[in-house]
């Protein structure tokens, strides 16, 4: 059994820090703090400041703060990027042209 994709070729360092990033999203939606288009940039900040914090715990910490930190030079969170990269993703897996045409016109 090989591992999935979001940790194919990332080191134990980024691996813990995307776990790092994707709890603080699940602590922050138990506390009631859901995203919406008028908080997800300042959540995502938050989620980035909690990967900065624990990446300046690690042995590599360096390498993993700074990759962190520039995560805040390209948003990806915002809904244009997202569907780019969600059609982008469609046609990696190989899906129909008109799958993709269809995606691409329900994210304008």
């Amino acid at each position: 059994m090989g591992y999935p994709e979001v940790v194919k070729g990332r080191t134990v360092g980024e691996v813990a820090l995307a776990i790092v990033h994707e709890s603080t999203h699940a602590r922050m939606y138990r506390m009631g703090v859901e995203p919406r288009s008028e908080t997800l940039d300042r959540i995502e900040h938050m989620c980035i400041d909690q990967e900065v914090a624990s990446a300046l715990l690690t042995p590599e910490h360096l390498g993993l703060a700074s990759t962190a930190t520039a995560k805040f030079d390209r948003p990806w969170w915002d809904k244009a990027e997202g569907a780019r990269r969600m059609v982008e993703r469609l046609r990696s897996f190989g899906m129909p042209h008109f799958v993709v045409t269809i995606a691409e016109w329900l994210t304008r």
